[in-house]
C-alpha cells in the first residue's frame, strides 16, 4: 500500500548509507545516486542478450522474456526516479559527472569475465596507494601531459 511505500523510501536512502559505512556491495536500489564517492559498475546488455539470457536461465519463451524485461525496466525507470526525489539537491549528480565509474556490457563479456573485469577494476580503485586520474587535483605521474 501507499503508506508501506513512503516507508520504504525513506528508510530505503537510510539503509543504504549505513550499509555503505562498512566494506560492502549494494547491488541496485539507485544506491550509485547515494553513494557518489563509492566505486559505481553498471553492467548492461542489449535486448538481444538480455532476452537471450532469460529464455536460457529462466526458461521462458522468447515473448515472455521481452514483456518481462519491458516491465521490469519500467519498473526500475520509475524507482530511480522516485529514489532521485529523495536525494537532496545539492547532493544530486551534476549533468556533467558520470554517474558511473564503470560500466560492462555483457553482450561483449560473458558473466565470469565481467567479474573479473569488475574485481580488478575495484582493486585499482581502492587501492590507497593509487592516485586516480578521476580526481584532477591528484593526478598521477603517468596523467598524459604531466613530465
Amino acid at each position: 500500500n501507499r503508506a508501506d511505500q513512503f516507508t520504504y523510501m525513506y528508510l530505503l536512502p537510510k539503509a543504504i548509507l549505513t550499509i555503505a559505512q562498512t566494506d560492502s556491495i549494494i547491488l541496485g536500489r539507485a544506491a550509485h545516486l547515494l553513494l557518489k564517492d563509492a566505486f559505481n559498475i553498471r553492467i548492461e546488455a542489449s535486448l538481444d542478450t538480455r532476452v537471450r539470457n532469460m529464455v536460457y536461465f529462466e526458461h521462458l519463451e522468447e515473448d515472455e522474456a521481452q514483456r518481462q524485461i519491458r516491465e521490469s525496466d519500467k519498473a526500475r525507470a520509475e524507482f530511480t526516479r522516485q529514489m532521485l526525489s529523495t536525494v537532496p539537491e545539492k547532493d544530486r549528480w551534476d549533468k556533467d559527472q558520470r554517474m558511473y565509474d564503470l560500466t560492462i556490457n555483457t553482450d561483449c563479456f560473458n558473466v565470469k569475465e565481467a567479474g573479473h573485469i569488475a574485481l580488478t577494476a575495484a582493486k585499482i580503485f581502492l587501492d590507497p596507494k593509487k592516485q586516480r586520474a578521476c580526481f584532477p587535483e591528484e593526478k598521477s605521474a603517468d596523467w598524459p601531459g604531466e613530465k
